[in-house]
């Protein structure tokens, strides 16, 4: 996901490591690795509304990330199960 690559050069940690776990989360569902329903879970956690709030110092980025993460939930959703 290229919003999430992008947030990776923002300099603001906390953006980054989000963008890092939700890049993760999405190599481990295309391996295997994980769950549809964990991921989903992890996705949701890391745009959790009063975590970030607490360490957000920047609307535009914040933005971003719950965009390009948000847009990352819809494709997991999509994932038939087997």
């Amino acid at each position: 996901m290229d919003a999430l690559n992008s947030l990776l050069t923002t300099g603001y940690p906390w953006a980054v490591n989000r963008a890092q776990a939700a890049l993760h989360i999405q190599n481990a569902v295309q391996s295997g690795q994980m769950s549809k329903s964990e991921a989903l879970e992890l996705l949701q956690d890391i745009i959790a509304t009063d975590k970030l709030d607490k360490e957000a110092n920047n609307f535009t980025i914040k933005t971003e990330l719950v965009n390009a993460v948000t847009a990352l939930i819809s494709v997991v959703t999509s994932i038939p199960t087997i």
